[in-house]
């Protein structure tokens, strides 16, 4: 590719080849997307300069649903704003790709209601889609006989990079390689933050994608917290108990590894209070207390020497 714009997009479209090829991204080396957020905005900030210095067709669709569901054209939010049509975009998203049926699109916008006729309504929201799609329209792909799906060589969703990610760590951790870990992750917990589909009405079809890219994003989490354990970065695992906390999805091993160092640090007393806390919770939202793993955690701090304070035995 021979780039043909101006000195000052010539000159970032270097600098983005540069870092690509540090952080192991490179188009040029066939890596797949890549693993943290900040590669992510790597990688489309050298495919967006790239394609536009370039007679190469450019990819400019974003779709966005880990948190509120937003569509992105060449970095500008086009929409939509009916609450049908973000569904539909949040329904085809979560689905890779795999086309969404016309029952599985009825089912979760109008819940299967059969005094309408839904393959009418739903030509309409594909159309009124397509209108927000503008120029990427065709990136909305009718399979005949099934339903719709995106087509995801032209548009590029951040879920996936979710997934990717969840699946890149865990191969990491099983291979011990927690240095990676814990680096490639503290650039990349901001897309575990966020609520996947946070401003749409959930319906049956939705709501376990919902649940899913929660869960992974708990993963994701538990794999970080997990390799700073490992390293003995005991003061980094507690400064996550927040956002722990603020998660409605979160899972035994993300409560234990901070019960766990809290103790190691000489914290009994709020791995303690901690350990009641989760109690609380699990029984008030599942009706059972906590898992195994949290029990053995507290067993664990109940067994650490005591030391005078938590305050000196940080210093």
């Amino acid at each position: 590719m021979q780039p043909t714009g101006g000195s000052a997009e010539v000159q970032l479209l270097r600098e983005c080849e540069k870092e690509a090829e540090l952080m192991g991204c490179h188009p040029a080396m066939g890596s797949s997307v890549p693993r943290t957020a900040r590669l992510l905005r790597i990688w489309q900030q050298y495919l967006w300069t790239a394609r536009r210095l370039s007679s190469i067709a450019p990819v400019s669709l974003d779709i966005v649903i880990l948190g509120p569901v937003r569509i992105v054209q060449c970095g500008q939010e086009v929409g939509p704003s009916r609450p049908k049509l973000r569904q539909l975009v949040g329904l085809l998203a979560v689905s890779g790709p795999r086309a969404v049926t016309h029952q599985e699109i009825a089912d979760e916008l109008w819940n299967g209601t059969r005094d309408m006729d839904h393959a009418h309504a739903c030509q309409t929201h594909i159309w009124n889609l397509r209108k927000v799609l503008a120029a990427d329209a065709r990136a909305l792909e009718h399979v005949a006989g099934v339903g719709y799906r995106l087509d995801r060589t032209a548009v590029q969703v951040d879920a996936d990079a979710l997934v990717d990610l969840a699946g890149h760590t865990e191969e990491q951790v099983r291979a011990e390689a927690y240095g990676e870990v814990a680096q490639g992750l503290s650039t990349a917990l901001d897309l575990v933050d966020a609520i996947p589909l946070a401003d749409l009405p959930l319906g049956p079809v939705l709501r376990p994608h919902q649940v899913r890219l929660r869960t992974l994003g708990g993963q994701i989490l538990g794999h970080y917290l997990r390799a700073l354990l490992a390293l003995g970065d005991l003061r980094a695992v507690v400064a996550e108990t927040d956002r722990v906390l603020r998660r409605s999805h979160s899972a035994d091993d993300l409560y234990a590894s901070i019960i766990t160092a809290r103790a190691r640090l000489g914290r009994q007393a709020e791995a303690i209070e901690l350990f009641h806390e989760v109690r609380t919770r699990t029984f008030e939202q599942f009706g059972i207390g906590p898992g195994r793993i949290v029990v053995e955690a507290l067993e664990e701090a109940m067994a650490q020497p005591t030391r005078r304070t938590g305050r000196l035995a940080e210093r």
